[in-house]
């Protein structure tokens, strides 16, 4: 993805700006459920990460670096000035740090399933971890990798979702491209993309901190999160795991819209009016 080639994009609705991002093997798509809630009252921008969906990847080693500047000039070319910021898992880790870069284009976040940095003893045990997966997808086929995927402790609740639900997710990961999502997770990974609560510290922009109640790992870290980060609360949607959006929609949604509306303050750039769907390159 050299010289910023731009994200590739759904933009729905009309009203202040609110950037999604999603978890990692996803793309835009997977938060199409979330926009459809959402755009009735906020411009939703779907963004296909680096290396997911129709977005170009990224060299592992400038991964963070360049999805961070192609997500500033994503604002820049949607002519928006401010913009609220959602991401999920993977997603709202890069957001997080989008954030920090940042903090005067974002006017709110809300990370979804975040995890904080890991302890010093475990993150190189982790990076070898994703580097060595990393490596295989290169390999294998992207149906070799999904199956490994979907069978992770952290995705368990989701087996009592409608088979077709669950198909559709499927069909989105196996439209991935391993090579791309490879270089993903070896320069977006935990390892890599992980804050601590020092860092998180420095976030100066309203924030909502989401955990789902059958995800306890998460929910653990949601009382940190919400500690250290100075204008954050938290919420915990019951009937959900660790994709919220995906396994409780309606209460996710709920929620995302109740704090984007407590915190929003307008600008003239956020009014602009679009298509009630538009596909950006």
């Amino acid at each position: 993805m050299s010289k910023l080639t731009p994200l590739a994009t759904t933009v729905r609705g009309s009203g202040p700006t609110v950037v999604l991002l999603h978890g990692f093997a996803q793309d835009g798509r997977s938060m199409a459920d979330l926009q459809d809630r959402l755009c009735a009252g906020f411009r939703t921008v779907a963004v296909d990460l680096p290396g997911h969906g129709r977005s170009l990847g990224i060299a592992a080693a400038s991964y963070v670096e360049e999805t961070l500047a192609a997500l500033s000039e994503l604002l820049d070319r949607l002519e928006v000035a401010q913009a609220a910021l959602v991401g999920y898992s993977f997603g709202a880790r890069l957001a997080a740090r989008a954030a920090l870069d940042q903090p005067r284009r974002w006017w709110a976040l809300v990370l979804e399933s975040m995890s904080l940095a890991l302890p010093d003893s475990q993150r190189q045990d982790r990076l070898a971890a994703d580097l060595a997966l990393a490596a295989q997808m290169s390999r294998d086929s992207i149906s070799a990798f999904v199956a490994r995927w979907e069978t992770q402790s952290v995705f368990a609740s989701q087996r009592r979702l409608p088979a077709s639900r669950l198909a559709a997710q499927r069909r989105i990961r196996m439209g991935q491209d391993p090579i791309g999502l490879a270089e993903a997770l070896a320069g977006g990974g935990q390892a890599r993309t992980g804050l601590s609560t020092e860092q998180l510290a420095g976030l100066a922009v309203p924030t909502l901190v989401l955990a789902g109640r059958e995800d306890q790992t998460y929910v653990s870290q949601l009382e940190r999160l919400v500690a250290a980060i100075p204008k954050a609360e938290g919420a915990v949607v019951s009937g959900a795991g660790h994709n919220l959006h995906l396994e409780a929609p309606a209460e996710a949604a709920e929620a995302i819209w109740t704090f984007l509306r407590q915190v929003m303050t307008p600008r003239p750039d956020d009014q602009i009016r679009v298509s009630d769907q538009r596909r950006v390159r």
